[in-house]
């Protein structure tokens, strides 16, 4: 059986980044993941491309404040991507992108100001911002694939 999308969440953003600062104002930002693909098996990040990706200007990440005021270009430019592309093209396009297979998830923990933590089976954390209509739908997803491990 073919694995199926179940649902697209475009702007999210990573709650603690890894970079370096920069010469002159411009550093480099590794976190750029920007959207979460949920499927009937596993959890995508993806960075779906945005200008000034990666770049911190000035002390503020460009690919942040994609997440907050250009969600409708990311969610363009995510759209495509998905009818051009497989998954697995996806995942390697860019070297952000990572999935957890969903018995991978030890637990997820969805906050009340739109952040969200997975944490895999080998204790790794991944913290997220993410609009609260999207949180309560993904919980609902979340929650009808591995009931037991949604918090």
């Amino acid at each position: 059986m073919s694995e199926k999308i179940l649902t697209t969440i475009y702007g999210i953003n990573k709650s603690v980044k890894a970079g370096r600062p920069g010469v002159y104002g411009v550093g480099v930002i590794a976190d750029t993941e920007n959207t979460l693909i949920l499927t009937d098996r596993r959890i995508l990040f993806i960075a779906v491309p945005v200008n000034g990706e990666g770049l911190s200007l000035g002390g503020a990440d460009v690919s942040g404040l994609h997440s907050i005021f250009n969600k409708k270009g990311i969610e363009k430019t995510g759209s495509e991507m998905l009818r051009k592309m497989n998954l697995q093209q996806i995942l390697r396009f860019n070297p952000a992108n990572f999935e957890i297979p969903l018995e991978s998830v030890s637990e997820v923990k969805m906050g009340w100001f739109g952040t969200m933590k997975i944490i895999d089976a080998n204790g790794k954390k991944y913290r997220y911002t993410i609009r609260k209509h999207d949180r309560d739908q993904l919980k609902k997803f979340l929650q009808g694939l591995i009931p037991e491990r949604v918090r």
